[in-house]
């Protein structure tokens, strides 16, 4: 005969990944003579004092990440590196877990999982993504720059920032919630935000974060990122890097986009717009980019050093 309270817990635990509290079995009924009898008819399996799992239910890593959060206790939710792997940041892992509790909630550091504690774990800090309580993306980069170096740091603001998970507006209004006094990565952040004034616009892709990284480091200066090209008349292309003085374009192509004919066909169109515009178009590609880093700070230096030689120009 069915038995309603363990389908309620059951239904419960598979929008989990098929993990549960013991404490959420409590609140949906069960009680701890009721959890014994179904650990011992293997409808549940205890894989830690607080958490029990499903039989059955795929042992995936999101599960393993949702039953870290439930073993940490009331109020924990995914967070630092697990929380940017799981908002798809590249370069991170979910596994080992990263946990945030509340500094009133109980703290065991016997678990295989690394525990942080914050004072402030607001409700409207934390959002559930694919099942799994974690912070917002505006809360992230706060977390991570308290271990993290800040070039990193960085560059996870810029993607979650041109992904519009997040925004300046909303990371500023962070910063000035989370900044007490002598809580770590608050200096990091607020150098980083400084940086970024009322007019950045983050990169478009990794690719171009590290075109402009090649060109910072090499004291190529004077191209501006992901600025929109028109002439007298019209809107002609919005392009990856401008140097306006020289009117020199330097466009990153990814293998994604610009290796198909459709695609190259696409791109011979917006270059001969550009060049009858007056701009000069010089293209670099993502094998360049990352294998061959030279070529793309040179391909900047010659645009420039042609510009200057036809028209005499410094700079």
């Amino acid at each position: 005969m069915p038995d309603p309270v363990l389908e309620t817990i059951l239904h419960h635990a598979a929008a989990q990944h098929g993990a549960i509290a013991s404490e959420q079995i409590l609140l949906g009924g069960g009680t701890p003579a009721r959890v014994q009898a179904w650990l011992r008819a293997g409808r549940l399996v205890r894989t830690s004092p607080r958490v029990l799992l499903v039989p059955g239910s795929p042992g995936t890593p999101e599960r393993a990440a949702m039953a870290a959060v439930l073993d940490a206790g009331p109020g924990a939710v995914l967070s630092h590196q697990s929380s940017a792997a799981l908002w798809g940041l590249p370069g991170f892992n979910l596994h080992p877990h990263h946990v945030l509790v509340p500094r009133s909630g109980l703290v065991r550091e016997a678990r295989p999982h690394t525990l942080h504690v914050s004072r402030r774990v607001r409700a409207d800090h934390v959002v559930v993504l694919s099942g799994i309580p974690t912070v917002t993306p505006t809360r992230l980069p706060f977390d991570l720059a308290a271990s993290m170096r800040p070039e990193r740091v960085a560059r996870v603001i810029d993607t979650l920032w041109s992904r519009r998970l997040t925004s300046g507006r909303l990371l500023h209004d962070m910063l000035a919630e989370l900044a007490t006094r002598g809580r770590p990565g608050i200096t990091t952040m607020r150098a980083l935000l400084e940086e970024r004034g009322p007019d950045y616009r983050p990169p478009e892709s990794g690719l171009e974060a590290r075109v402009q990284q090649l060109l910072t480091e090499a004291g190529v200066t004077g191209f501006e990122r992901q600025v929109d090209i028109g002439d007298d008349t019209r809107w002609l292309a919005r392009v990856d890097f401008v140097h306006p003085r020289h009117r020199q374009i330097l466009e990153v192509d990814g293998d994604r986009f610009h290796k198909a004919l459709l695609d190259k066909t696409a791109d011979a169109a917006r270059t001969a717009r550009l060049v009858a515009a007056g701009y000069e178009v010089t293209r670099v590609t993502q094998f360049q980019v990352w294998h061959q880093p030279w070529t793309v700070i040179e391909s900047a230096r010659s645009a420039i050093a042609r510009s200057w030689a036809r028209t005499g120009a410094v700079g």
